[in-house]
């Protein structure tokens, strides 16, 4: 029985809309003809409790006066019956429900296949996409539509949950993008508050020494120098701004490319900032195999993950480059020390630097415009440590139709 329920749910709307009137119709041809059958009835019993005034029988004869065939009579009754009042109005009423029995029949029939196709059909699906519509008018998307039909309405509620998710979807990154620009925001007011602290001592120191003459020219000319410098700081943060709302605006523009090729450029980059350290490309197992990809977006990543593992790495940096399901997965390794359990938090967050101190010029963004890159390009930014390596990041490029965001669950190593 639910295997019937279920059939007849998923047939489509139209083909529902006529099985439906096409059975009651039959209904109502049976019902009218019932109807009329039992007036028939009543209307004769009635007249039959009545015996004629006057009757008459008659034969046919030729004109000899014989009788024409078996010679069966003719009975001619009187009709003029008086029947009681009761049963006047009786007869009227049976002769009415015998001329409306046919449009009674049928209408009572289309009325009844109509509320039962509603029920059936479309009773539900409506309720549902009316309670998802009043939710998303209320920005409340933590919902799921969901209709078990493949006819029209089940397809609409799939649509309605497809467009509910994507708008869920947006929500989540427009929120991560309000949130990071935040945090961006409220780092860079926070690494701006040194060299301005330091602009405004030296200019008091200044204002108050020069104008008494009691700084030597050494002294006034290193404050000045100092002062050149945090100047060069504060424009280079600028800059990093700058570049990264120009990162943000980026859209990928990809063209087909042999993996081959992709290495070779890659090789390229690692040559010109590898300094002393020894790079190893790993053999690529299908280097004829044609990619969909920006190159100039995946070497900005690349030329960002290099400087990080040369500054970084001891004596070796191993690269390996493959595809994988519609993925460019490029991999860094270096033999440093690896990432702390805070870095690997934090380390593609804008201006995160493990050591402060380690190299005052690193405003550490480059990983977090690398994340910003790849995502653009549909994929992410994956960092690990290897034990016998030291650090690991993966930077994946989805290079399909589509560069909208990827499941994470694709991306794992």
């Amino acid at each position: 029985m639910g295997k019937i329920k279920k059939r007849l749910r998923n047939i489509s709307i139209r083909k529902s809309f006529v099985i439906y009137m096409a059975v009651f119709l039959l209904f109502a041809i049976l019902l009218s003809g019932l109807i009329t059958k039992t007036v028939d009835i009543a209307s004769e019993s009635i007249k039959s409790s009545y015996s004629p005034k006057e009757a008459g029988r008659y034969y046919l004869t030729t004109e000899d006066g014989k009788r024409l065939g078996n010679g069966a009579d003719i009975v001619i009754q009187n009709e003029s019956v008086q029947y009681s009042p009761q049963d006047k109005r009786a007869l009227f009423v049976l002769d009415i429900l015998r001329f409306i029995s046919v449009p009674f029949s049928f209408a009572m029939c289309i009325g009844a296949a109509a509320m039962l196709f509603y029920r059936n059909k479309l009773r539900i699906p409506l309720a549902v996409l009316n309670t998802a519509s009043e939710k998303i008018a209320a920005d409340d998307l933590d919902f799921s539509v969901e209709y078990d039909s493949k006819d029209e309405m089940g397809r609409l509620c799939t649509s309605f949950e497809k467009m509910r998710d994507v708008l869920e979807k947006n929500n989540c990154e427009m929120w991560r993008s309000m949130e990071e620009r935040k945090r961006l925001n409220a780092a860079f007011a926070h690494d701006l508050r040194t060299p301005l602290t330091v602009l405004r001592g030296y200019s008091e120191f200044l204002s108050t020494h020069l104008g008494a003459d009691t700084v030597s020219k050494e002294k006034v000319l290193s404050t000045v120098h100092t002062m050149r410098a945090q100047i060069d700081r504060l424009e280079s943060y600028v800059q990093n701004i700058s570049s990264i709302q120009r990162f943000e605006e980026i859209q990928p523009q990809p063209k087909m490319v042999a993996l081959s090729d992709v290495q070779q450029a890659f090789q390229e980059i690692s040559d010109i900032v590898r300094e002393d350290k020894k790079v190893c490309f790993a053999p690529l197992t299908q280097k004829s195999v044609m990619i969909s990809v920006d190159l100039d977006l995946a070497l900005q990543v690349f030329e960002n993950l290099m400087s990080n593992a040369v500054r970084y790495a001891k004596e070796k940096i191993d690269i390996v480059i493959r595809t994988d399901n519609h993925l460019l997965k490029v991999t860094v390794y270096d033999d440093g020390m690896g990432f702390s359990s805070e870095a690997l938090k934090n380390a593609t967050q804008p201006f995160y630097r493990a050591d402060n101190k380690r190299d005052k010029l690193h405003f550490g963004l480059g990983l977090y415009i690398c994340k910003i890159l790849c995502e653009k390009h549909g994929g992410s930014l994956l960092l690990s440590n290897v034990s016998t390596k030291g650090a690991c990041i993966t930077a994946v490029f989805h290079y399909g139709n589509s560069f909208s965001k990827i499941d994470k669950k694709l991306i794992v190593e």
